[in-house]
């Protein structure tokens, strides 16, 4: 019988703690721009980016306590460059050959889960990590060299088809790791992460809290 009230004061304990950090549940919204290879994971090696804009991103955050947070990222990147590396296939005097040039439109869309290490004593300051994993949708338009156009062609044919544009839409997993990022001010401030993924090297931006 001694163990019922004893018992009843744990469930009694873990109520109120439940309660206590719902009272802290509440939404955050950052809006960030990444640099440094923000293909993370999917980046191939047989491309070489001339020109990017940077990785454009908007995530929301629910804070299920005052430790552990979800969310949603969407990520928009637009970048042209070379791709079809030839340069083994053979080398011309040690520098590149490429098939062609592209043009990539990327969206990305990743669910995040962000763990808060320490936070100031008045909640102006917070330390945190943040891993997040999802799908890469590439919209891209690959031209082909002219120079290797006409080397495809065999008896007065090209194994190329017609058209010196082609569609190379693709569907790839990529996904975002952050072992370190700091956040500032109360209900307006700002954010950065440093790590490695969709979100670049580096991602700072604005944030907005709403309790």
């Amino acid at each position: 019988m001694k163990k019922y009230p004893l018992l009843l004061l744990v469930l009694l304990g873990l109520i109120t703690n439940s309660y206590a950090e719902n009272k802290l549940n509440r939404f955050e919204f950052n809006l960030g721009y990444g640099w440094m290879f923000p293909n993370g994971f999917q980046r191939l090696n047989e491309n070489d980016a001339t020109k990017a804009s940077g990785a454009y991103t908007l995530s929301s955050w629910y804070f299920y306590s005052n430790k552990i947070a979800f969310g949603l990222c969407i990520k928009v990147q637009n970048e042209e460059g070379n791709w079809g590396n030839m340069s083994t296939d053979p080398p011309i005097f040690g520098a590149p050959m490429w098939m062609g040039t592209y043009k990539r439109l990327t969206y990305t869309i990743a669910p995040e889960v962000t763990v808060t290490y320490a936070t100031s004593p008045k909640g102006y300051q917070r330390i945190y990590g943040t891993i997040a994993a999802g799908i890469n949708y590439d919209n891209e338009i690959d031209t082909y060299s002219k120079s290797y156009y006409e080397y495809s062609y065999v008896n007065g044919k090209t194994s190329l088809g017609n058209n010196m544009e082609v569609a190379n839409n693709k569907m790839a997993f990529n996904m975002f790791i952050s072992p370190l990022g700091m956040r500032f001010g109360r209900t307006f401030g700002g954010f950065f992460e440093v790590g490695y993924g969709f979100k670049g090297l580096i991602n700072l931006g604005l944030n907005y809290k709403i309790k």
